[in-house]
């Protein structure tokens, strides 16, 4: 769920703000740009040039400039689902980093049973192979002491 946030954000914003989208990459600097431009107030802290090359804010400025009709558009509910994706979007890679480490730790884990499987598997192999062997050798001790 949270891998589709960057992709429904682009969508509902590049209709009402067009052009950022192929200027921005990093879905969460492109989540701070659409709340910068459609909600400014709720973003005093936060400026464009903290994060771009002068000709990319001069872009992003004019943009800025020209979002009164699309700021109109904001309602309650594109509010919340901007300034959420920002907070799912400052989550995400703390939570990669967590499934990483789990699907590393299971893996390892899967590994070691394997290896102790295989481990088993050998050891009864010897031993069957070393019973196979005692065996033979009974068998011909037996057929030697039958010809004398």
């Amino acid at each position: 769920m949270l891998c589709r946030v960057p992709k429904d954000l682009r969508k509902a914003c590049d209709k009402i703000v067009p052009g950022i989208g192929g200027m921005i990459e990093d879905d969460l600097l492109y989540a701070k740009v659409m709340a910068k431009i459609l909600t400014p107030e709720e973003m005093t802290d936060w400026e464009f040039s903290m994060s771009f090359p002068p000709d990319v804010v001069l872009k992003l400025q004019k943009a800025d400039a020209a979002a009164d009709d699309a700021r109109e558009q904001i309602d309650c509910e594109m509010f919340r689902f901007i300034h959420c994706s920002i907070a799912d979007l400052e989550r995400l890679p703390g939570l990669k980093t967590m499934w990483v480490r789990k699907l590393k730790a299971y893996a390892d884990r899967w590994s070691r049973k394997q290896l102790q499987i295989t481990g088993k598997r050998c050891h009864a192999d010897v031993v069957g192979a070393a019973e196979t062997s005692h065996g033979a050798d009974e068998d011909s001790q037996d057929a030697s002491s039958e010809g004398l």
